[in-house]
């Protein structure tokens, strides 16, 4: 009897063990884990934001992998790569559970579970807010001082429009990826001929963000979208919503899809709400 006892108390231990383990990941939020990943983003850690992402029932990437959320050259938006590196603050996190979504599981503990996360961003001060760029300058493309200024007069108009793409850190010729994809993300020169050619000639100026265009002046010269930083937009908060799943309560939380709502945006010294509307991604 007394031989056996270090092996039940190994047993006991262990039991109790996986019953903690059981018990915490049950009762894990989903919150921290988007939490988690926009203090990875506050910390410019692409690679560890990029470990957040997963799903709970295909386990495949959407089109051009989860990397299109956080770069400009994917031009896939919704994106938040005018966070990376940034000052901002997070609100308080608003949790939502979304129905079972049909994925076959065999035992209790393997059922999948999606939840919704939304949690709104401040920025704390003036210089840290994103420049929310007119569309033309927002892909590279040179525009008048009379065009931005019409801009500023009615930022809402056609605000949805790549919107994450035209948010961004600064003005200087800096902002867009150098670096290429990943092999396996790019596109061919098939997909890209299919793109264009599906694509009405007007569009095709807008197919990818670039660094932010020039203003042409009266005198027929042309300055830096620097010299016109005082009257650029800028995004004072913005909602963001997580679609947060696991493939059942032994498995970690990670982001699925994300998406944004009710940008408000200051112009000179006029406050903006762009939408009210929730976010609508999921």
């Amino acid at each position: 009897m007394t031989r056996s006892l270090p092996a039940l108390l190994f047993i006991l231990i262990l039991g109790g063990g996986v019953v903690f383990a059981f018990f915490n990941a049950a009762n894990s939020d989903p919150a921290d884990t988007a939490k988690q990943f926009l203090h990875f983003v506050q910390n410019n850690d692409h690679r560890a934001a990029l470990m957040q992402f997963g799903d709970n029932s295909c386990h495949c990437a959407p089109k051009g992998g989860y990397v299109a959320y956080l770069r400009y050259d994917t031009a896939n938006d919704p994106s938040l790569a005018f966070l990376f590196g940034q000052k901002f603050d997070i609100g308080q996190a608003t949790v939502k559970k979304l129905p079972y979504n049909g994925e076959k599981y065999m035992m209790p503990w393997d059922k999948p579970e999606d939840t919704v996360v939304f949690l709104p961003i401040t920025f704390p001060d003036r210089a840290s807010q994103p420049y929310f760029l007119p569309l033309d300058m927002g892909f590279g493309l040179d525009m008048t001082e009379a065009d931005l200024k019409a801009f500023d007069n009615a930022p809402q108009k056609d605000w949805e429009r790549a919107f994450t793409l035209r948010l961004r850190p600064r003005l200087t010729a800096d902002v867009i990826e150098k670096q290429p994809l990943p092999h396996h993300e790019q596109q061919s020169e098939e997909e890209r001929k299919l793109a264009e050619s599906l694509l009405p000639a007007d569009l095709l100026k807008y197919q990818h963000p670039g660094e932010a265009g020039s203003i042409k002046l009266a005198s027929g010269q042309t300055a830096p979208a620097t010299q016109f930083a005082s009257e650029v937009p800028r995004l004072k908060s913005v909602l963001l919503g997580f679609k947060v799943v696991r493939a059942g309560v032994w498995h970690r939380w990670l982001i699925h899809k994300l998406g944004v709502a009710q940008p408000v945006i200051i112009v000179g010294d006029k406050e903006i709400k762009l939408s009210d509307n929730d976010a609508h991604e999921f």
